[in-house]
C-alpha cells in the first residue's frame, strides 16, 4: 500500500483524486494548501 498526499486547494478535486486513489488501495491523506500538506508530512515524519 501506498502512502499519498493529495494537495490542492480545490476541495471537489481533492475529493474526486482521493477517491480513485483509495479504490485502488492506497492510503490517501488531504491537504487543502501548502502549509497544510507541510504540517501533515511534518506529523507522518515524527510519527515513523
Amino acid at each position: 500500500m501506498r502512502r499519498i498526499l493529495v494537495v490542492d486547494n480545490d476541495r471537489d478535486m481533492c475529493g474526486i483524486i482521493s477517491e480513485i486513489l483509495r479504490d485502488e488501495n492506497n492510503e490517501v491523506n488531504i491537504a487543502y494548501d501548502g502549509n497544510m500538506a507541510l504540517a501533515r508530512i511534518k506529523k507522518k515524519l515524527m510519527t515513523c
